[in-house]
């Protein structure tokens, strides 16, 4: 969440900064009475002592709750019931108004990752205002044209829940396959989610565990869980031949093009 605090950015000097997390028990047993933030406005992590308000920092989260309700729809998967974390150090998404002008100049310019997170924002958007939905998704599909993973995870879970676009299943497949294919940790993990659940494609335990266990093995949050439930559906022989497939080479994406109008 969005933290109303008294440090600055040491890096940029903005005052919009959200939670981020410690690295290790040593570097926060080494900084008593300290947290380490990220700055919204340029992503530069740092660590400052706690000095916000209590009730101002109250009512900030309890505001950005009922905003964060409507959205995790957008950013969980319809086929897992653990919603995607807020306060990950991937970039959680924030309102538009906490982009500086940097960011929408370097998306205009092509920036993906510009974009990817101009995208976001218009996702919290369009909690409040539901047109924004439509340009968060244009702007997710320019990033994710351009290569950039976690916009083709984020499309994907889009497109699969029919919630900010029309559901269309072959384009949710289609992205979250080139996330996965391109070995993004959610990427193959979404994709695992799909063989095991018949979204798009055949059930297929082996391949849900293919993919999950491809995703455990990259560090993909809850990877390791959803592989062990997969694992319980095959016997001796059909997990040693999933695992066996898990060391084969990915193939590499499909090169034609997607979007709404395919």
């Amino acid at each position: 969440m969005l933290l109303p605090n008294k440090t600055i950015c040491p890096e940029c000097g903005a005052k919009l900064l959200r939670r981020s997390r410690w690295k290790s028990h040593t570097e926060k047993r080494s900084h008593p009475g300290h947290l380490p933030f990220r700055c919204v406005g340029c992503g530069h992590r740092y660590i400052a002592p706690v000095k916000h308000n209590r009730a101002a920092f109250a009512s900030a989260a309890a505001a950005v709750m009922l905003a964060s309700f409507g959205i995790a729809i957008f950013i969980s998967s319809p086929t897992d019931p653990i919603l995607a974390e807020w306060g990950n150090d991937n970039g959680r998404p924030v309102p538009s108004a906490a982009l500086n002008a940097q960011t929408l100049e370097a998306a205009e310019a092509g920036d993906a990752e510009a974009q990817y997170r101009i995208g976001k924002s218009r996702l919290v958007d369009a909690t409040i205002e539901p047109a924004k939905a439509s340009e968060a998704v244009s702007w997710l599909q320019r990033a994710a044209d351009s290569g950039h993973t976690e916009a083709m995870v984020y499309l994907g879970r889009i497109y699969q829940s029919g919630i900010g676009a029309l559901q269309n299943y072959e384009l949710a497949a289609g992205w979250v396959e080139r996330a996965a294919v391109a070995a993004d940790p959610e990427g193959m993990l979404e994709l695992g989610r799909f063989y095991r659940d018949g979204v798009w494609y055949d059930k297929n335990p082996i391949q849900a565990y293919v993919w999950m266990n491809r995703a455990a093995a990259s560090n993909a949050p809850g990877a390791a869980r959803e592989r062990e439930a997969v694992a319980r559906m095959l016997d001796g022989e059909t997990l040693k031949e999933a695992q066996r497939l898990s060391l084969e080479p990915i193939a590499p994406a499909p090169a034609d093009e997607l979007s709404e109008e395919d």
